[in-house]
């Protein structure tokens, strides 16, 4: 598998060209003592010595563009900027080489450019769309050359994303290279990938190596990845595709799909999704209310409250009242079952499980409950519909049940929710989402974030927040 780490500066990020490996062995800082916009970049995170005055921007670390008038009307944040290619305009990115560009011989650009444009509208998943226009007349990225402006060793630079949510505005091509070397397809390809992936907002993966500071990783992205087509100093790569960790992190920033907001009159504070609208939640007082298909809750609560409530896929439902008692609901109230639980998952009529006061782990046997506990306890435990057991442990590790014992997965989680074994979902105590991915957490919109997720069996996925806003997800995921 191949590991790396994305990278997105505090809320977002910056743009960055790509410099070869080649040092040209020249320092080209300058003193910084008196100008307020170096002291910003260097409370950024910046090095003063990686930071060059070009006139109207500034040429960070070798090969970032950093415009002084966006620069001065931005707030300190601890590293770049807080600003990503807003949604609406992430879908309709248009892109366009102007004359600057020649039209023949190897100084022409633009079939790399229109094979970067598809390379990034693959990644199934993100809703990143490009589209080349070389008439249009205000395109978001323009790709130009850089008229001598560039060191000999960087080949090209771009841009960060404006603070009203724009592309990078433009891309500079470096078209006398290391001193007019001819730079093969392929390599022409990887940095017009590499440019359009600052455009939209991503930084370098090797930051660290690079010594560059105060960047943040994308949630889902671990580790150091030799593969990633954002790694800096790059220049004389030629493409091979994008890495594992590159598609999570686009699918992590730029989620195809989205979180409605239908939250009518009241909030919740716990939901439960057994498929389709067999929605059910809970309120702050425990008062259980259950989804009309439609657009409203209607309040279906008989005698008390409930503590926790869970839904399978054939419309069995059960609960946890405010005695700790387990209940199931038979219609028209709910029954008093035996056993003291404080939490309980319902995959079916036959894939019940649950978790006493102590931590301890129970399985449902149709009349009673059986502690099946091996080696530890479990904070939380989600049941599906076809038998797949996934908890959360007491140093909140995601652990999978494989029929005798529980196997540690990566990440740390609070809570789970598992509809089979191809439909898990889960937030962390900073309330990202995520979903299972086969290997690994995939994060699931950066933006945002949820205190309660729960998965029906048709793939339906409903979410409360802190504030008890109630979310219904519509996405389009290609796992």
């Amino acid at each position: 598998m191949k590991y790396f780490i994305f990278i997105i500066c505090t809320f977002v990020i910056i743009f960055y060209s790509c410099e070869s490996k080649i040092d040209n062995g020249i320092n080209n800082s300058f003193e910084q003592k008196d100008d307020p916009l170096v002291a910003k970049l260097i409370s950024m995170g910046f090095r003063a010595d990686m930071i060059e005055d070009k006139g109207d921007y500034y040429l960070v670390e070798g090969d970032i563009s950093i415009s002084k008038k966006e620069l001065s009307l931005q707030k300190p944040t601890q590293a770049m900027t807080q600003y990503l290619v807003s949604d609406s305009k992430i879908i309709n990115v248009i892109v366009k080489a102007d004359n600057s560009i020649p039209s023949s011989g190897v100084d022409n650009w633009r079939y790399e450019i229109q094979q970067a444009i598809n390379d990034w509208n693959s990644i199934n998943g993100s809703k990143i769309t490009m589209s080349y226009n070389e008439s249009a007349s205000n395109p978001d990225i323009t790709i130009m050359s850089d008229n001598g402006s560039l060191n000999d060793n960087v080949i090209a630079a771009s841009e960060f994303p404006s603070s009203s949510g724009n592309p990078g505005w433009r891309i500079r091509i470096n078209l006398d290279f290391l001193s007019n070397m001819t730079v093969s397809l392929s390599t022409k390809q990887y940095n017009i990938v590499h440019e359009l992936g600052h455009c939209i907002g991503f930084r370098h993966t090797n930051w660290v190596s690079r010594g560059e500071e105060n960047a943040v990783t994308v949630p889902g992205t671990p580790g150091d990845d030799p593969n990633s087509v954002m790694n800096g100093g790059t220049a004389l790569y030629s493409w091979n595709g994008f890495s594992n960790y590159d598609i999570s992190a686009a699918i992590a920033l730029y989620t195809d799909g989205y979180w409605q907001n239908i939250t009518p009159g009241g909030r919740l504070y716990q939901i439960a999704v057994g498929s389709g609208n067999d929605v059910w939640g809970l309120n702050a007082q425990g008062r259980i209310y259950k989804w009309n298909g439609s657009n409203n809750w209607i309040n279906i609560t008989p005698a008390g409250a409930l503590l926790n409530i869970s839904v399978g896929s054939d419309g069995t439902v059960w609960g946890i009242n405010t005695s700790y008692q387990p209940v199931q609901w038979n219609g028209s109230n709910w029954l008093v079952k035996p056993g003291v639980l404080k939490q309980i998952s319902v995959g079916s009529a036959s894939h019940i499980w649950g978790i006493n006061l102590s931590n301890r782990i129970y399985q449902w046997n149709g009349s009673t409950w059986i502690n099946i506990t091996p080696a530890g306890a479990l904070k939380y435990v989600a049941a599906g519909n076809d038998g797949t057991v996934w908890g959360v442990n007491m140093s909140n590790q995601p652990v999978l049940w494989n029929g005798s014992d529980w196997v540690v997965k990566s990440g740390v989680l609070t809570m789970i929710s598992v509809a089979n074994n191809s439909n898990v979902w889960a937030v962390n105590s900073q309330q990202k989402i995520f979903k299972w991915n086969g290997s690994g957490w995939q994060n699931i919109t950066y933006q945002g974030g949820l205190a309660d997720v729960s998965v029906g069996s048709d793939g339906s996925v409903w979410g409360v927040n802190s504030s008890g806003l109630i979310y219904k997800g519509n996405f389009n995921l290609p796992f």
